[in-house]
């Protein structure tokens, strides 16, 4: 009976911690990339800012620097309500399960975090890392018709929230190399 209830146990445990470190792994990427200037200038180049996939035109179609900031709100609450809660529910079930395996015994909690420690060493998938840089080019999208629309508000704005300063001066440059 043990066994019918301690494998899945433990692929439930592991299904969990996979989607947490996935979540956790992405966030770090994330930050990462938003605060390293040199991959950023490589990720956002002229071509880019300039073909906008058509999910991404709806973004930019703002025509007030109420709508800009709505949508950078939205983009970048969006990100994190969704990897919040995904956190919250893997996190949720990791600890049921880690619950369950106790009361299994030993060997299945031991199971259930040799499973942990094995999710955390899974690299970030490929979609996760593509959320992460999809993310930061649609802000950068963003930003970059903002700039052209008013960039005087648009600068204003980026003394208040200096975590996209990054980001901005990379759309900056990617400006500027194409008008030298």
């Amino acid at each position: 009976m043990r066994i019918l209830v301690g494998i899945p146990t433990v692929v439930l445990v592991f299904v969990a911690a996979y989607v947490l470190f996935q979540s956790l792994k992405r966030k770090r990427a994330l930050h990462r990339l938003a605060t390293n200037d040199s991959t950023l200038r490589e990720l956002i180049t002229l071509p880019v800012l300039d073909s906008a996939a058509p999910e991404q035109t709806h973004l930019s179609r703002a025509s007030t620097n109420e709508e800009f900031l709505v949508i950078i709100y939205a983009l970048i609450s969006s990100d994190n309500a969704a990897i919040s809660t995904m956190r919250l529910l893997s996190g949720l079930l990791l600890s049921v399960g880690l619950a369950a395996s106790y009361m299994l015994g030993a060997g299945w909690l031991i199971a259930c975090v040799a499973s942990v420690l094995l999710a955390s060493t899974v690299p970030l998938s490929g979609p996760g890392a593509r959320s992460a840089v999809q993310n930061l080019l649609e802000t950068a999208l963003v930003l970059d018709r903002w700039r052209s629309h008013d960039q005087v508000a648009c600068i204003k704005f980026l003394e208040q929230a200096y975590t996209l300063r990054p980001l901005f001066d990379a759309v900056e440059y990617a400006r500027r190399a194409n008008d030298a």
